[in-house]
């Protein structure tokens, strides 16, 4: 990701001056940026997410299968984004003796520094005066979970597909040529291959270009955003991930041909609860028809740009099947969020004027205290210590004998990734292979129940291997 932002930064730069000693400038002027990582990463990773999906669950044995082999732990549709992590987790595993979640929290807040520095540096460019009312409507929605240590392989992708928005927009302004916008959706699509649904809006720029007679550089960004993927398939065919894995394994083509797999069932109850968990990711969303008064906002090459972009990608989110549900696979739309946002604040600080900053502020504070409270929920785990739990440990032989059956009734006294869930029993404390996630997937009536309950709320079956377990 960084290496993309750098070489991006270094076209831009060299076209511009003539030479690179402009990357060279730590002038003041920076200060704010590098205050702006420092906090935002330190309070993303501070309230980093603890609450785990079903495919995060699964990372910790994907990549201890794979990393001795291969390496890495890799599939096509997140190449880039899962071999950054799987590498990262083998450096500090190895380093820190650091576990799979906390390796991914600690890259997802950083790239959360990066993220709102660049997103701060977007609303400049696109909104000059008026940036701070446009980046706090953008980052007051709930798409912004992503960098509070989200354990799942969409961060690292969104912080280059805003890039990708940033590049086009100085692009679109004529301050550098479609080449670095090229670059970063190319490498972006080999992060997660979702940012394929933005190849439209690539295009417009292309064909803009093309008809301005500027052909030359049209084509070599053309030829860019196809040699990326080609040579990034090509490489990962020759170390370790076949090609055809692409059409046999990968969601994009429904894992052999299967795309009715992938692609929604329509339902009324579906579709409520996307609308529902639009709102939450992307609120300022619903400003769009305000933005929209002024007809002659249509005429911005920078909204036609955001307004593709938003379309495919609101079509993807309504159209791809959400396999963990809605709620569980919210993250899958999370990128959803950063074409819309960026449109509607823009084109509504256009429309309300000067004072959009005071007209908008009670709204950005209901949505920032309502992104705000998600995230504090989703990082405590605070809630399960005290409640009660009926445990059942059953002991299996390995060819399925059946041993002993013990039950425990007792409060949950911690949580802990590597000593498991203690539960202060009558008899003493007692060891629980597993973690919150475990406990999530409960109902939250199942938390309270009283000690005359005969149903056990969670069950674990220790397997007996000759004299070890």
């Amino acid at each position: 990701m960084l290496p993309v932002s750098l070489a991006a930064e270094t076209i831009h730069t060299w076209s511009t001056h003539g030479s690179l000693s402009p990357l060279c400038d730590v002038s003041p002027q920076k200060l704010p940026h590098v205050i702006l990582f420092t906090v935002a990463s330190s309070l993303c990773f501070f309230l980093r997410n603890n609450t785990l999906n079903a495919d995060a669950l699964l990372f910790a044995g994907n990549f201890a299968r794979d990393i001795p082999t291969l390496g890495a732990h890799l599939t096509h549709d997140e190449i880039l984004e899962l071999y950054v992590h799987s590498r990262f987790w083998a450096i500090t595993h190895a380093w820190f003796d650091w576990d799979v979640t906390l390796s991914y929290q600690v890259l997802s807040a950083l790239a959360g520094g990066v993220f709102f520095c660049v997103l701060l540096q977007h609303c400049k460019v696109l909104a000059g005066d008026q940036a701070a009312t446009l980046f706090c409507l953008v980052a007051s929605g709930g798409f912004i979970q992503l960098f509070f240590g989200d354990v799942e392989n969409y961060t690292l992708t969104a912080v280059l597909l805003l890039s990708y928005f940033f590049w086009s927009a100085l692009h679109l302004q004529g301050s550098c040529g479609p080449l670095a916008p090229s670059i970063c959706l190319g490498v972006a699509m080999m992060f997660h291959l979702l940012s394929g649904f933005l190849l439209p809006s690539l295009a417009y720029l292309l064909y803009r270009d093309w008809r301005r007679g500027n052909r030359t550089r049209a084509a070599t960004a053309t030829i860019a955003v196809i040699v990326i993927p080609v040579a990034t398939l090509t490489w990962f065919h020759l170390n370790g991930l076949p090609i055809q894995r692409l059409f046999y394994n990968s969601h994009a083509f429904g894992q052999g041909g299967n795309i009715g797999k992938v692609l929604v069932r329509p339902s009324f109850e579906y579709y409520a609860a996307i609308l529902n968990l639009g709102l939450l990711l992307m609120p300022v969303g619903t400003l769009l028809p305000l933005g929209f008064f002024r007809k002659s906002c249509f005429r911005n090459p920078l909204v036609r740009h955001l307004a593709i972009a938003s379309v495919t990608m609101v079509v993807y989110m309504c159209a791809w099947n959400a396999q963990l549900g809605v709620y569980e696979d919210w993250n899958l739309f999370a990128n959803v969020a950063l074409p819309v946002s960026i449109l509607a604040g823009f084109c509504t600080i256009k429309a309300v004027g000067r004072h959009s900053f005071i007209v908008l502020f009670p709204l950005m504070v209901m949505w920032a205290l309502h992104t705000g409270t998600w995230i504090v929920g989703n990082h405590h785990q605070q809630y399960y210590i005290g409640r009660t739990l009926r445990a059942r440990i059953e002991v299996v032989g390995v060819n399925g004998d059946k041993g002993s059956v013990n039950t425990y009734f007792g409060t949950i006294k911690s949580i802990d990734g590597k000593r498991g869930i203690i539960l202060a029993t009558q008899a003493g404390d007692i060891r629980l292979p597993g973690n919150v996630n475990a406990l999530t997937k409960m109902p939250r009536q199942c938390l309270c129940r009283n000690a005359g309950s005969e149903e056990a709320d969670f069950v674990v079956t220790w397997i007996k291997r000759s004299n070890q377990w």
